[in-house]
C-alpha cells in the first residue's frame, strides 16, 4: 500500500502473488481481475472454450457485473430479455436465468447438463436471509 494502488496492466507482484495462491489453494492457475464484470467475462470464456458449450446459468437477484450479456430477465418459460435499454435480444440467447436456492432450478440443471455451463457469482449479502435461515 505505501507504494500506491495500480489500476491497468498488472504489477510483476502479481505473478507473485498468483503463485503463492496456487500454492495455498492447490490450484493450477490464478488470475487477478480489476473488476468483477472482468472476472465473469473470463470466466465464461473459459468455461465456453473448454466445454465447446454456449448456455450459460446463472441466478437471478445475483450480482453478474455490467456486460451486455449478463444485464438480463429470465422469464417463467425460461427465456432471456435484456434487462436494459440498449442491448440487443440476441446478446443474451445464451443466458439462462433461474432462481437461487430453488428445487425447480436444480431440475432444470440436471435436465439441461449438455446444454451449458453455470456460472455463480453469488454477492452474498444479496442472499444474507437465505443463510440466516439456514
Amino acid at each position: 500500500m505505501k507504494l500506491g494502488i495500480e489500476i491497468g496492466p498488472q504489477t510483476p507482484l502479481v505473478g507473485e502473488v498468483a503463485r503463492l495462491m496456487c500454492e495455498l489453494t492447490n490450484f493450477d492457475r490464478a488470475a487477478f481481475c480489476n473488476t468483477g464484470s472482468e472476472a465473469v467475462l473470463g470466466a465464461m470464456r473459459m468455461a465456453r472454450t473448454i466445454t465447446g458449450r454456449n448456455l450459460i446459468a446463472i441466478f437471478c437477484g445475483a450480482d453478474h457485473g455490467i456486460l451486455d450479456e449478463v444485464i438480463v430477465r429470465g422469464t417463467k418459460k425460461l427465456r432471456s430479455i435484456p434487462a436494459a435499454f440498449g442491448i440487443p435480444p440476441e446478446m443474451v440467447e445464451n443466458i439462462l436465468v433461474l432462481d437461487y436456492d430453488s428445487p425447480e432450478s436444480l431440475e432444470i440443471l440436471k435436465n439441461r447438463a449438455d446444454d451449458g455451463e453455470v456460472c455463480t457469482r453469488v454477492s452474498l449479502r444479496r442472499f444474507a436471509i437465505l443463510l440466516a435461515a439456514e
